[in-house]
C-alpha cells in the first residue's frame, strides 16, 4: 500500500514538472534582445578609406512582445563627439530589422570615431560605436589582369594581377565570407567555377591594412560553343575593279586581232 502511494506521488510531481521544463529549441528561434550593428564604415584592421567621402550604414534588429511589436523611432551618429545628425532609415521588409543610411563628407586623414544610437516605441535606446581610418595619401595600386568583365568558356580561370609595392593579395569570390591570401609571385588559377555569373573582389593589404581593391563581374558558360568568326566578304577596291577590267579588254583585244590578222 505505502508502495502504491509512493508511486503515485512520484508521478504527480514527475507530471507536475514536465510543464515547467525548458523545450529544447524552442529558446533560440527568439533574440534575447535588440541589437544595433555599424556595417560601414568597417574598422581600420578591415579597411583604409581612401577618400574623404565614407558611407555610414547601421543595421537595427528589434524584435515582438507579446502587447505588441517594438518600431524604431529614430536612427543618429555622432562622429567624434560632435553633433548629432540624423540617419535615413525605413524597415527591411517582412522582417522586424531597420536599415539606416547616410554619408560623412569631407573627412581629414587620420581615425575617427563614429557613434551610432537608435530609439523606440518603448524607450530604449541602442548604441554601438566604431573607430575606423582614412587615408588618402597612401596607396599600393593592384591592377587585375584576369579574370576581367567578360565571358570565358572554360571552369578553370586564372586569377593573375600585378602591384607595385610587395604586400599581400587577397581575394574573394562571390558572397564568400572568407577572403583567400595569394602571396605576390604566386599567381593562381580558380578552378572548377560554376556555371553562371561571378564576382570576384581583389585587394592588397600590408599589417597596418587594406590599400587598394578591385572587382571584376564575369561569366562561365561551358554548355553554348564558342562562337564561331562570322564569315566576311572580301572587299572589292575601285583599283582591283580596273585592273580586271583592263585585263579582260586587252585579252578581248588581242584575240580580236589575232583573229583578223590570219
Amino acid at each position: 500500500m505505502r508502495c502504491t502511494v509512493l508511486a503515485t506521488a512520484i508521478l504527480a510531481i514527475f507530471f507536475l514538472i514536465i510543464p515547467l521544463a525548458p523545450r529544447v529549441g524552442t529558446e533560440a528561434q527568439y533574440p534575447s534582445g535588440p541589437t544595433i550593428t555599424i556595417e560601414y564604415p568597417k574598422t581600420y584592421r578591415e579597411e583604409i578609406y581612401q577618400t574623404s567621402n565614407v558611407p555610414v550604414k547601421v543595421d537595427v534588429a528589434t524584435y515582438e512582445l507579446v502587447t505588441g511589436k517594438k518600431a524604431v523611432v529614430n536612427m543618429y551618429y555622432s562622429l567624434d563627439g560632435g553633433h548629432i545628425v540624423l540617419l535615413s532609415f525605413s524597415r527591411i521588409k517582412d522582417s522586424t530589422s531597420y536599415s539606416g543610411t547616410g554619408t560623412l563628407d569631407n573627412l581629414t586623414d587620420g581615425y575617427h570615431t563614429l557613434n551610432v544610437f537608435s530609439t523606440d516605441t518603448q524607450g530604449e535606446v541602442l548604441s554601438d560605436s566604431q573607430q575606423f581610418l582614412v587615408n588618402t595619401t597612401f596607396r599600393y595600386p593592384t591592377i587585375l589582369l584576369s579574370p576581367m568583365n567578360t565571358t570565358y568558356y572554360s571552369k578553370d580561370i586564372p586569377l593573375t594581377y600585378t602591384i607595385d609595392s610587395p604586400k599581400y593579395v587577397f581575394y574573394q569570390l562571390d558572397d564568400s565570407q572568407d577572403w583567400w591570401k595569394e602571396p605576390l609571385e604566386g599567381n593562381t588559377t580558380l578552378l572548377g567555377l560554376s556555371e553562371g555569373q561571378h564576382t570576384i573582389k581583389i585587394r592588397a593589404s600590408d599589417e597596418n591594412g587594406v590599400y587598394s581593391k578591385q572587382t571584376a563581374n564575369f561569366t562561365i558558360d561551358t554548355i553554348n560553343p564558342t562562337p564561331a568568326p562570322t564569315p566576311t566578304v572580301p572587299e572589292f577596291s575601285p583599283w582591283i575593279i580596273l585592273t580586271l577590267f583592263t585585263t579582260a579588254t586587252a585579252l578581248t583585244l588581242l584575240a580580236y586581232f589575232k583573229r583578223h590578222k590570219h
